[in-house]
Order: C-alpha cells, then sequence, then structure tokens
C-alpha cells in the first residue's frame, strides 16, 4: 500500500494520550478507515504531520534531521511512510477505494441512528416519554402570534443539554409551521470544505426523518461540485443526529436537509464566498415559499479550558467571559448581522481564542434570516468529563422583521 508522492496526511484527528506512563497520538478518522483506539508514537506523529503533499521523504528526512538533532536514514523514512499509508493514515489508492466502498455503503440506506442507546434511549416509546418528560418541564415563552423560521439548538449531550433542548425544542413545538427543516449542523472533524451535504435520510427510534429532495437540490447547486465532498463524516457526527430526533418527535411528517458546517476564516479559500451563497440561496427558497421552511442551527457555542487547548482551567472568571463572548455572538444572531458573528468570535488581544464551534452555522443563519427580529430563550453551560473545561449552549428563535 504505497503513498502518493510526496505523502500526504489524511483529514484526521490526532490527540495525545498517556498509557501506562508513554505518551502516544490517538487518531481519530471520521471517516472510518483507521479503527478506534489507534494510536502512534510522537515520532511517527512528526512524519505524519510532515506530510502535508509537499514534501518528498528527502524533504521530511531533512525536517526530522532538524526538529530532532539527529541523523535518520532515508531508508527509515520510507519505512515509516510505508507503515503509515499501511494502516490508512496516508491519502493512497488502497485507502480511496475503500472510501468509496463505504461511501456506497452509506449512501445505500438511511443514515443510522448511531448515538441511540448511548447518549439517548434507543426504544421508541422509553425515547418519546423522555422527550416528553423534557418539554413538560419546559417555561420557554415568546410573543404571542409569532412564527419562529429558524431555531438554535444544542449539539452537547441530551444530558447535560437537557433544560436548553426542552426550550429550544418547546418553542419550536409552539412557534413553527414548517414543512421542511435545513438543518445546519457542525462538523467535529477536518473537512475538504467550509460545508457538507448529505442527501440521506436520518433514521432515528422515532422513525425516519426522510429528505426534501427538492430542497437538497437547491443547496447543492449552490455549494456547487463540492457540495458533498467528506459527506462520510455525516457518518458518525452528533450534531445533526441529535436535532433530527427532535424534529421527528414533535414534526413526523416533516422532512429535512442536512449540512454540517466547519469554520469560516478569509484565509479559508473560498470559505466566505461558500457562506454567502448558501445563506443566499436559503434565503431565495424562503422567500419564494413563505412558511415552509425553518432552519435549525444545531450548535454549541465557547469551548473553554484545557480541553480545548487553553493553558489553564476553566474557573468562574474563564466561564464568565465565556458567558460574555456567547452573549455578543447571540446578539448578532438575533439581529440577523452575519458579520458581527464572525467578529464576536474572534479572541480578544492578548486573550485565547473562545472556540465557538457553532460559528459557521450562525453567521449562515444569520445571514440566511436577515431582515429578521429574535428571542435568546435559555443559555447554559456545562463542564466537560475532565471538570477542566466549560461548553456554552443556548436555545434561540428567530423570525422575520415585520415591514416598517
Amino acid at each position: 500500500m504505497a503513498p502518493s508522492t510526496p505523502p500526504r496526511s489524511r483529514m484526521l484527528a490526532p490527540s495525545p494520550i498517556e498509557v501506562e506512563g508513554e505518551q502516544y497520538v490517538l487518531i481519530e478518522d471520521p471517516e472510518g478507515i483507521v479503527p478506534e483506539g489507534f494510536a502512534i508514537s510522537p515520532p511517527m506523529y512528526l512524519i505524519l504531520a510532515l506530510c502535508d503533499g509537499q514534501r518528498t521523504p528527502e524533504d521530511i528526512q531533512a525536517a526530522l534531521v532538524a526538529e530532532l538533532g539527529s541523523f535518520i536514514a532515508i531508508d527509515e523514512v520510507s519505512k515509516a511512510l510505508d507503515e503509515l499509508a499501511r494502516h490508512g493514515l496516508l491519502q493512497c489508492e488502497a485507502v480511496d477505494e475503500r472510501l468509496r466502498d463505504r461511501l456506497d455503503a452509506y449512501r445505500a440506506g438511511p443514515r443510522a441512528a448511531c448515538h441511540a442507546g448511548a447518549v439517548y434511549p434507543a426504544a421508541e416509546a422509553e425515547l418519546r416519554s423522555y422527550l416528553d418528560e423534557l418539554l413538560a418541564r419546559s417555561q420557554a415563552s415568546l410573543p404571542e402570534g409569532v412564527r419562529v423560521e429558524c431555531l438554535v439548538a444544542p449539539h452537547i449531550d441530551f444530558q447535560r443539554g437537557a433544560r436548553i433542548y426542552a426550550d429550544a425544542y418547546a418553542a419550536a413545538r409552539d412557534h413553527v409551521r414548517a414543512e421542511t427543516f435545513i438543518v445546519l449542523g457542525v462538523a467535529h472533524a477536518p473537512t475538504p470544505g467550509p460545508f457538507i451535504l448529505t442527501r440521506q435520510p436520518f433514521e432515528t427510534p422515532l422513525g425516519t426523518m426522510e429528505v426534501d429532495a427538492g430542497a437538497a437540490d437547491q443547496i447543492a447547486s449552490a455549494l456547487g461540485e463540492a457540495a458533498c465532498d467528506g459527506e462520510l463524516l455525516h457518518e458518525r457526527e452528533h450534531s445533526v443526529e441529535f436535532q433530527a430526533v427532535w424534529l421527528k418527535h414533535l414534526f413526523p411528517k416533516a422532512k429535512m436537509v442536512a449540512v454540517l458546517c466547519s469554520h469560516l476564516d478569509a484565509a479559508r479559500p473560498g470559505s466566505l464566498e461558500a457562506a454567502n451563497a448558501l445563506a443566499s440561496r436559503i434565503r431565495e427558497m424562503r422567500q419564494r415559499d413563505p412558511g415552509r421552511y425553518c432552519v435549525v442551527a444545531g450548535v454549541d457555542l465557547s469551548h473553554v479550558g484545557p480541553d480545548f487547548g487553553h493553558s489553564k482551567p476553566a474557573g468562574a472568571d474563564e466561564a464568565a467571559g465565556a458567558s460574555e463572548v456567547d452573549h455578543r455572538v447571540m446578539t448578532s444572531v438575533l439581529a440577523g448581522h452575519a458579520d458581527g458573528v464572525l467578529e464576536a468570535c474572534l479572541p480578544g488581544l492578548g486573550e485565547e481564542d473562545p472556540n465557538v464551534c457553532g460559528q459557521a452555522a450562525l453567521h449562515v443563519a444569520a445571514k440566511c434570516m436577515s431582515p429578521c427580529m429574535g428571542s435568546a430563550i435559555q443559555y447554559g453551560q456545562a463542564p466537560t468529563p475532565s471538570g477542566q473545561s466549560v461548553v456554552g449552549f443556548c436555545a434561540a428563535a428567530l423570525w422575520p422583521r415585520p415591514e416598517a
């Protein structure tokens, strides 16, 4: 299984781990080629990180010598590259063939409810009871007569986000009358582009959430020929799945279209243009067929603390600072100020990145809804399992602004 020349790493999510006092790098593969729990040594990861599709094996050898301060033979580099390719970490023909097979299998049927039984009940009756219990506790309230056309809901697990999920979807139950939901989820893995469409229906324990094929076609034409590039990332991603469960419960006859959103950056070629194209198309669809569509941004907000690359644990001050960032983000969203969303997500001078994972989805939501108004229904924060970091999330609703 020979790697490409120059060798190029696949889109993988590495993270440091310690096993019996030894340091390793855990490799997560959102496309499912590399088995779960696969880890490599730090020196092997250094070689993998140098595989950028530009460096030849000889260039990688030179970079290693400069980094490590000791000589490494080209034969050793070649053996390491072969090993990385054999395990599916590098782009090569064999991996491409396996990815095509996996994509064909994914497209052969509904996208499976892969988090059922782990994050929420897998049995239909138990799940309905669980969701109804959450809804019964909600005190969400919006102005009478408002028709919501954009919902902001979390994608954190149901246990930590229960109260906020309930408020978001209680508002949807009472104020949404859409036939098709355009769900903007978040890709928690490296992506080939800023947006990834899938045309697959979503299986849930409550039944299958079918796809609005016509709406999917319109979105695909806006995103261009790369609309579905990286589609396998939908297979395990939870951010859309969690919304599909709630939507099937409350709107059993409705359909959906799912788009994963990555990160927008002027330094990322074409990302802002793609966001504008997607938002403009959704706005056109809403204007052409008023009341048919509702946008759902399945997002979380700030992520602060060591779990997200910060230098110290998230204490009360850090959590308060993250809350302020989230307030600024959502103020821009509710006003339909899309550029303000991007600005609010930037770190202040001397500050660490607030890691607002919903940045792109919220930007598109604000842009496609403008001019609009809305309400932040509820805000929450929850610790990560380590107890060292904090995640923010909210329930919010937007509706068209009445003409002056």
